[in-house]
């Protein structure tokens, strides 16, 4: 229970240390699975995955966005492919200013941490936002099949989770798919190297 303010000035008043017997209100646990409503759509050429999986992020907004207008704001190239998350953390944020939503996103380096990506699973998508991963060879899915584009990098977007964020939903642009990866996979198929474009 928090304390009043009225109750906690008579405490004071009578000389009692009142910060002895506050405790936190307990914090509203997230469902064990959301998958938010999205579409997946595949890419149409071997470089533009970055923008292809901000549009699908942006799907779970309920919002279109042009590919060409993202490979813009992400200076995605046919030689470069998209650079850094960050290109994408910024695509996001203009839309997020274009829509008059206060959200903003951020880049995130895991490190390889478990933890660290499942935090941001839950409060992403219990908070109804889609997000983008750079990701980096090859890991299973649940279901054992092998995933990935080789060393060069690729872009997904996570729209869900189930198992209490154990297992992340991926919308992948590479070829269109959707499938469930463990958590501890997707951290690992994110690396020391790449990161997440995530909101706080």
């Amino acid at each position: 229970m928090r304390i009043g303010s009225k109750l906690k000035a008579l405490l004071v008043a009578a000389g009692m240390a009142a910060t002895t017997v506050a405790v936190a209100a307990p914090a509203h646990a997230a469902p064990s699975a959301i998958t938010l409503p999205h579409t997946t759509v595949a890419q149409s050429n071997g470089w533009a995955c970055g923008p292809y999986a901000t549009h699908i992020a942006l799907t779970t907004f309920g919002w279109g966005s042009s590919i060409s207008q993202l490979e813009s704001l992400e200076h995605t190239s046919s030689s470069s492919g998209t650079n850094s998350v960050a290109n994408v953390t910024t695509a996001l944020n203009y839309f997020m200013s274009a829509h008059g939503v206060l959200l903003r996103y951020k880049s995130v380096y895991p490190d390889g941490s478990t933890a660290t990506v499942k935090h941001y699973l839950v409060n992403d998508i219990y908070g109804g936002n889609g997000f983008v991963a750079n990701i980096v060879g090859y890991r299973n899915d649940v279901n054992g099949v092998s995933r990935g584009y080789g060393y060069g990098g690729h872009y997904v977007a996570v729209v869900g989770y189930r198992d209490n964020g154990d297992q992340a939903r991926i919308a992948d642009p590479g070829d269109g798919q959707d499938y469930w990866m463990t958590t501890a996979n997707l951290a690992g198929w994110i690396g020391t190297a790449r990161g997440i474009s995530v909101t706080p």
